[in-house]
């Protein structure tokens, strides 16, 4: 007897488990998928305390920063509606003056350790509570001013909410959160949220990603109202910002290549902010998914029900 099955059908069941699992998705017990890619960010300006745009500078100096970002993240489903993961990466950066083109400042380093865990409430409609954690593994202390740092040197714990839900070949997905940070960083709501559409072997995904801080911070000797002052930052908040305010949309594209890996393109752009850099990110990252749960081989014994009541006779 043969067995039919559409290719989107196909493509639908093998992205669910992997494409979303950023979004509270998660891979099933003893499954494994891993994401690894570079993304390459750049921006000459700030959002300013009042949500003005303005150039970021070394020593007077308005400055172009650039960083290239090579990371892997794994996550495996360590029971069943249960998952762990990490997030790691290695940063390299450098700020450029903007008139002549010199270099200004530049580092290269470990970025911090993000972690999560995250526990699947119900399927139909997805509804996924997780955990996270971040690790002042990066470098955040410059010990010259020509130096770039790779970290935030401090401690954040958040939990977020997921809830997800498809129809047909659209998947939508909304994921509100808190973030606690601790060593003089601002407390943070988040909100994520995505729609995703297949089609045939491809597949194409909007998203909004957004982070409200709760208090208007700064780390010493920078100043809420004089903006970004402290060596390592290159004046650019997309390093040591301790209350970043911002908003940033982007689009994805992603192919099958087998029914292990595919690959995707992302770009993204900071759209408002306040102590927060105006940003614009390209990615490209691979993933893959990877079953290692052991199937059940024992024979099956189907139960056979009467026909009818057993009579005495």
């Amino acid at each position: 007897m043969h067995r039919v099955r559409h290719p989107l059908a196909l493509a639908l069941c093998l992205f669910s488990t992997v494409v979303f699992a950023d979004y509270g998705w998660i891979p099933e017990y003893q499954n494994f998928q891993i994401r690894t890619g570079v993304d390459i960010s750049s921006t000459s300006n700030n959002f300013d305390n009042t949500g003005l745009s303005l150039p970021p500078r070394v020593a007077g100096n308005p400055v172009f920063l650039q960083d290239t970002t090579f990371w892997v993240q794994p996550e495996y489903g360590i029971a069943e509606d249960w998952s762990m993961g990490f997030k790691a990466g290695f940063l390299s950066g450098a700020a450029t003056r903007v008139t002549g083109g010199a270099l200004a400042a530049s580092g290269t380093g470990f970025t911090d350790l993000w972690g999560s865990l995250k526990y699947r409430v119900s399927k139909l409609p997805m509804w996924t509570i997780e955990g996270v954690f971040k690790l002042p593994t990066g470098n955040a202390v410059a010990s010259t001013t020509a130096d770039l740092v790779t970290g935030e040197g401090n401690l954040d714990v958040g939990a977020k909410l997921h809830y997800g839900l498809h129809e047909g070949h659209v998947f939508l997905s909304v994921s509100p959160g808190f973030l606690g940070r601790f060593g003089g960083y601002a407390p943070a709501l988040t909100l994520d949220a995505a729609a995703q559409i297949f089609i045939l072997r491809a597949y194409a995904k909007a998203f909004v990603h957004s982070s409200f801080a709760l208090a208007q911070e700064a780390l010493p000797p920078s100043t809420v109202a004089g903006g970004q002052s402290l060596s390592g930052t290159a004046g650019s908040y997309a390093r040591l910002a301790a209350s970043p305010t911002a908003i940033t949309a982007g689009a994805n594209f992603g192919v099958l290549i087998t029914r292990k890996f595919r690959i995707e393109f992302g770009l993204s752009k900071t759209v408002w902010g306040q102590r927060a850099p105006d940003q614009l990110n390209f990615t490209v990252n691979l993933l893959g998914f990877f079953d290692f749960s052991t199937p059940d081989l024992r024979p099956k014994v189907r139960e056979v029900p009467f026909e009818g009541t057993p009579s005495d006779q």
